[in-house]
């Protein structure tokens, strides 16, 4: 009887501990948001090799979290967010500072939206 109520008192620590440090780091949502701004500083300061460097980055944080990403948000979510962060991919290369911002912005509200429900 005793040893049932230890495992009930396990379960429900490791439970309200899961529950209380919230669910960003499981769902990803803390890679993005903390990778999103680091690319904005760079972007800021127009430091193009940093920003190029970190390109595969991206991409590894958008592989690693794609199946997180269809079960949170819908099918015309995730794919907008892999053609923007191509683009992005595309403008930091090309160096172009207004195309890069603007996709940027683009990629950080698509992220939003996943997340906001």
């Amino acid at each position: 009887m005793r040893f049932n109520k230890a495992i009930a008192v396990i379960i429900v620590g490791f439970t309200l501990c899961f529950v209380l440090t919230g669910c960003s780091s499981v769902t990803g949502q803390r890679d993005f948001n903390k990778f999103m701004s680091n690319l904005e500083h760079h972007l800021h300061a127009e430091d193009w090799d940093a920003l190029h460097n970190q390109m595969d980055d991206l991409m590894k944080i958008y592989a690693k979290n794609n199946w997180k990403l269809q079960l949170i948000g819908d099918e015309g979510e995730y794919e907008r967010l892999h053609e923007s962060i191509n683009r992005f991919t595309t403008a930091v290369e090309a160096r172009e500072i207004m195309d890069a911002k603007l996709e940027l912005a683009t990629i950080k509200t698509i992220i939003e939206d996943i997340y906001s429900l």
